[in-house]
């Protein structure tokens, strides 16, 4: 809640944060479940995730000097090298490993097998930036969490709030001549899972490497596009039909998860506050309705 008070300010109502952090916890089991089904079926992926955006990964690959994917600990980052990777898609991710010996063995010999994707130790980093280059080099796809390096040294501003953003992405790419693409796999209102890819960052080259690398990570931090933007909240009530015709139809068949599917239209950001989902409404005369409260009178994010 204190992060979601930091993020939100007075835009939100506290029910809304609430529901929001629910929202959160719940998503969070269900993306550890898919995680588990994908190590037991390693086909999983391909039936549950939709992919939006191919085309814009593809033209970036076609350059010829690899994809830095720039994504964040939003939903099921670890699938995110699965559901491309099961595509063929080469496909690395930098993650953060214990040192111990036999949880790296288990890392790098047992899950990229299931997981459609190799991962890359983050320490120490000269090897880490080693293969990362190696692997642009060849044409190939590293999957980099931005939040999850920690020393930032240029600031940038992140909901408002002045924070130290990292330049290893950044630099990286000026450096390898890489793309930079963000993607991100979300839940979408509807309870399934989206793979969505965004059109490449175009990178600023003016002749100085310290000065584009300060100036690019803090245009990226500006403009939002190193993380998605936020979901809409929504009113139950005004989704119920909606969420009906869904159950429906996924009784009917499996979704089509083929990259031709027609790209979603992007929802809009909510323009305004949620209301309160506080006490019952009053009557003139100042007493309490005792009417039963409604689905409709009450907004509780579905994200």
């Amino acid at each position: 809640m204190k992060n979601l008070r930091a993020a939100f300010g007075e835009t939100y109502s506290e029910a809304a944060k609430k529901g929001l952090a629910k929202g959160v916890q719940e998503n969070f089991v269900k993306n550890l479940v898919d995680c588990f089904i994908q190590l037991n079926q390693p086909d999983h992926v391909r039936k549950v995730v939709t992919v939006r955006g191919i085309e814009h990964l593809d033209a970036a690959l076609a350059k010829g000097n690899g994809v830095i994917a720039l994504g964040a600990h939003i939903g099921n980052f670890v699938l995110v090298g699965s559901r491309l990777g099961v595509e063929g898609y080469s496909f690395h991710t930098l993650f953060r490993i214990p040192s111990e010996p036999r949880i790296r063995t288990i890392v790098s010999n047992y899950l990229p097998p299931r997981l459609h994707q190799r991962a890359i130790p983050s320490r120490p980093r000269r090897p880490a930036v080693r293969q990362i280059l190696g692997a642009l080099k060849r044409n190939e796809i590293v999957f980099i969490l931005g939040d999850n390096l920690k020393k930032g040294k240029v600031q940038t501003l992140f909901f408002g709030q002045r924070v130290p953003s990292p330049r290893g992405p950044v630099s990286l790419a000026l450096r390898s001549g890489a793309a930079v693409v963000p993607l991100y796999l979300i839940r979408n209102y509807q309870g399934g899972l989206e793979l969505v890819i965004e059109p490449e960052i175009t990178l600023e080259r003016n002749g100085s490497l310290g000065a584009d690398i300060t100036n690019n990570t803090r245009h990226m931090g500006l403009s939002g596009k190193a993380h998605p933007p936020l979901p809409r909240p929504v009113e139950l009530a005004d989704r119920e039909d909606e969420e009906v015709s869904n159950r429906a139809g996924r009784l009917a068949g499996p979704p089509n998860n083929s990259f031709s599917r027609p790209a979603a239209p992007r929802a809009e950001a909510y323009p305004g506050p949620l209301p309160s989902c506080g006490s019952p409404p009053r009557r003139s005369g100042g007493s309490q309705d005792p009417r039963p409260r409604t689905r409709s009178t009450c907004r509780r994010p579905l994200y």
